[in-house]
């Protein structure tokens, strides 16, 4: 039988749409980053509301046990069943659907609206305004296969166990990816601080001279500048304005400027972010005119993937103690001040960021080969529940 939820939930809200006052101890104020498909998850760097005022937000009587939470303004789709025994204020982001247990029950519900179905038709009533959201009129009139409550039982029971042993699975193989880069962080910390392998095994040959110098003892970076003219398509003697996003991923440049109107980069150069939320950012380079975000080392005296990888060592002091109090940007005098351990012979800083790089792409194919993994196991999940509550998966 194919019914729509209105004809099996008593009820369906949304979170509150008021200003509420944030408090630095209280009660969790919840949003869609909050729901998940495996259920809530709540940081301990939530933001917070008094408890007066997560009593008013949920003094309608939403969310209870059992309600299914449906995420419905900019990330659309995700749902779980509410497992609390007491009530959470929420955002607008997020509705509630009171099943009528003596129809449907809430985890049958849950994976239901999971479905791969469900999701693409439900994506048509998509709004899109400042953020994409669905109304609660629209979530009521879906449809969904509705057999009987002991089918609905049986059902579930398959799928929780399923995708329990899924969720295992990918749980592990997650924590195999940060044991990965935990092994990466203390190769090239100790690789670069004293020349040795994860084991302690000496990368060197022989006994070479260690220096500590300053960074700007040992290079000078210079920052991009606006180019007088913009161009939103490539011409003679221009070159790609650099963007993060086109230096992060293979995307397409979206504008362009003449060579010699500001700072020329070529690929694999090394440049920091170094203005906005990421300031202190590593990467390597692509050949264009450099950003007025950015900056770009230069050096003579050490080996460019050297001091890449010892600053990557120590990124986390340059993203952490950037300064300014509107948009944050890199400390110069900061920048300046870190300590480079360095072989003397650049030969031998040579020696050192390949063997980096020998083993960073034994590292990244190992994290490569787990994503896949993950991702299979992601859609092993999605096929289940499509085929389950579909009716294809005889049981």
């Amino acid at each position: 039988m194919i019914v729509k939820l209105k004809n099996i939930i008593s009820e369906i809200r949304d979170g509150t749409h008021g200003s509420h006052e944030r408090v630095n101890s209280g009660i969790p104020f919840l949003s869609a980053k909050n729901v998940h498909n495996n259920g809530l998850k709540i940081s301990e760097s939530e933001s917070m509301v008094s408890e007066n005022e997560a009593n008013i937000i949920t003094s309608n009587g939403f969310p209870i046990k059992d309600d299914v939470l449906f995420t419905c303004v900019g990330t659309i789709g995700r749902c779980s069943v509410y497992e609390l025994e007491y009530s959470l204020p929420f955002q607008r982001s997020v509705a509630f659907l009171r099943p009528q247990k003596t129809l449907v029950s809430p985890k049958y519900l849950k994976y239901s609206m999971e479905a791969d179905g469900f999701q693409e038709k439900l994506m048509l009533e998509v709004k899109q305004t400042a953020q994409a959201g669905v109304y609660m009129g629209d979530i009521r009139e879906q449809k969904i296969k509705l057999p009987s409550l002991l089918k609905q039982n049986e059902i579930v029971t398959f799928l929780d166990g399923k995708i329990s042993n899924a969720d295992s699975a990918i749980n592990t193989l997650k924590q195999k990816l940060i044991h990965l880069d935990e092994y990466k962080t203390a190769l090239i910390h100790n690789a670069v601080t004293k020349g040795l392998d994860a084991k302690g095994n000496s990368i060197l040959d022989g006994t070479p001279v260690w220096r500590k110098s300053k960074l700007k003892s040992v290079a000078s970076y210079q920052k991009g500048s606006k180019p007088k003219n913009l161009l939103e398509v490539s011409a003679e003697n221009t070159l790609p304005y650099i963007s993060m996003q086109q230096l992060r991923g293979n995307i397409e440049a979206k504008e362009y400027a003449k060579i010699g109107d500001g700072i020329l980069v070529n690929d694999n150069d090394l440049i920091i972010l170094w203005d906005g939320a990421n300031a202190g950012e590593l990467i390597r380079g692509k050949l264009g005119i450099l950003s007025s975000t950015m900056a770009v080392f230069r050096s003579s005296n050490v080996d460019l993937d050297y001091l890449y990888y010892s600053l990557v060592a120590n990124e986390h002091e340059l993203r952490n103690k950037y300064i300014g109090m509107g948009i944050p940007h890199v400390s110069s005098e900061i920048l300046n001040s870190i300590l480079i351990s360095h072989p003397d012979n650049i030969k031998d800083q040579l020696v050192i960021s390949n063997f980096i790089n020998r083993d960073n792409i034994k590292i990244d194919a190992a994290k490569k080969a787990i994503n896949k993994k993950i991702a299979l196991l992601v859609e092993y999940k999605k096929s289940l529940i499509n085929e389950a509550v579909s009716g294809e998966i005889k049981l």
